[in-house]
């Protein structure tokens, strides 16, 4: 079998109770690189919740790919 990567997308939840009607809100990012380290996540995602005034809850993982037997 075959793996091929096609897509991977990185979800940062943030928690901010003034801003968000249930305190908490997912930002959605496509396009990211195949597989990148829990540091690049970790770092990117900490930047971005500090430019965005919230505190960082979690951040998740999205990575789709296809797998193709030869028959």
């Amino acid at each position: 079998m075959e793996e091929n990567w096609k897509r991977t997308s990185v979800g940062l939840v943030v928690v901010n109770e003034d801003r968000y009607p249930d305190g908490v809100k997912t930002y959605k990012l496509n396009n990211a690189i195949d597989t990148p380290k829990d540091e690049q996540l970790i770092s990117f995602a900490n930047a971005y919740s500090q430019l965005l005034g919230d505190d960082l809850d979690h951040v998740e993982l999205t990575r789709t790919t296809t797998v193709s037997a030869n028959i």
